[in-house]
């Protein structure tokens, strides 16, 4: 009985968290979105928002242990749209990269649905092969050979920051199944080694490595948009300027409805609000590692690649709104609008419920 009362903690807590998040999201997003004209983006958040709580909670009713057995076609679908992209009028091009397809009111971006299915595949095609772990084949080389080709593909768009993370959680769900450590580390100099490759022959990418090694001294150029960022956490302080009342969503901020929608909660909500934000996305990983400790290695590897996916994804964009990483387009998970990202972790929070569901 202890156990049953305990699991339904578990259980509203992982429900709750992104619930206080989307929440907060919309109150800043309703702040950031005044300025501009023609663009509602909190009532297409909102619409969003039931559509993807729709897809949700659909997710969740699936039964994810039956659908295991065309993991593979949801991966070769996935990679297959990921491609089409490419095709002049079919895949939309937006600031110089095809990411995305047109749906009317929405552009629905492919790849992060292309996440969902790889995590999926991994998790299945692991726990099919656990008698075959000690062949490096099959271990090692063949799905790390798929989250190769998966991030290539997304970094030719070229989208960096969606390759690296399906680079991230691909490895790790590689890495926890015990692989050698020699090569792991030569996994990461490689991938590493193509990265700073595409950095350097991308003149975008590369002049933002170069502002980045000094904001300051860019900030009227290359830096703009960090600096900017500095400022808004600056002009908040701890309790924050009072809702509406921040500067950097008058335009100063560019993408502050989007990528860089936590410097704006920052600045008009205060520094504990956004504290308190990183941690609920920290409760959030553990309540659902917590959950995770079941028998069957189908349901861990997949919830945790899933927990792995969105919490990897709030990190990266933490690490580029405070400098510590270069600037790259990623959205803060349930708070940036955003109409395809919301609709990935909504789904991914509905596998991941079901899973915890199913793992009893």
């Amino acid at each position: 009985m202890n156990f049953l009362k305990k699991d339904s903690l578990y259980s509203i807590g992982l429900l709750g968290i992104p619930l206080v998040l989307f929440s907060l999201g919309l109150v800043v997003l309703s702040s950031a979105s005044q300025s501009f004209i023609g663009e509602n983006y909190f009532l297409k958040q909102i619409l969003a928002f039931f559509l993807a709580v729709f897809f949700g909670t659909l997710a969740f009713f699936l039964n994810w242990e039956y659908l295991r057995r065309w993991s593979l076609l949801f991966l070769i679908c996935s990679f297959a749209l990921l491609l089409i992209v490419f095709i002049p009028g079919v895949g939309l091009k937006i600031n110089g990269a095809r990411r995305w397809f047109s749906l009317g009111l929405f552009n629905v971006q492919i790849s992060e649905m292309a996440k969902l299915a790889l995590v999926f595949f991994l998790a299945d095609y692991f726990d099919k092969r656990q008698r075959q772990l000690s062949d490096l084949r099959v271990s090692f080389f063949i799905p790390m050979g798929i989250v190769a080709a998966f991030c290539g593909v997304v970094f030719v768009e070229p989208d960096f920051g969606t390759a690296f993370l399906l680079g991230l959680t691909g490895f790790s769900m590689i890495f926890i199944m015990g692989i050698p450590w020699r090569y792991l580390i030569g996994t990461i100099g490689l991938g590493g080694g193509v990265f700073v490759l595409g950095v350097y022959l991308d003149p975008i990418r590369f002049n933002r490595i170069l502002a980045f090694l000094d904001v300051e001294g860019n900030k009227f150029t290359t830096s703009y948009q960090l600096w900017q960022s500095f400022l808004g956490f600056a002009a908040g302080g701890p309790w924050g300027v009072g809702l509406g009342n921040g500067r950097q969503q008058l335009h100063f901020l560019p993408e502050a409805h989007t990528d860089f929608i936590f410097p704006i909660l920052s600045e008009e909500l205060g520094g504990w609000i956004a504290l308190i934000v990183v941690v609920l996305f920290a409760i959030f990983f553990l309540i659902g590692i917590i959950r995770l400790f079941r028998p069957k290695l189908f349901y861990f590897l997949f919830g945790f690649g899933l927990l792995l996916m969105m919490t990897f994804q709030a990190l990266i964009n933490f690490a580029v709104v405070t400098g510590i990483v270069p600037t790259k387009g990623m959205a803060l998970p349930f708070i940036s609008y955003g109409g395809s990202n919301l609709m990935s972790v909504c789904i991914a929070l509905g596998i991941l419920l079901s899973i915890l569901k199913h793992a009893r």
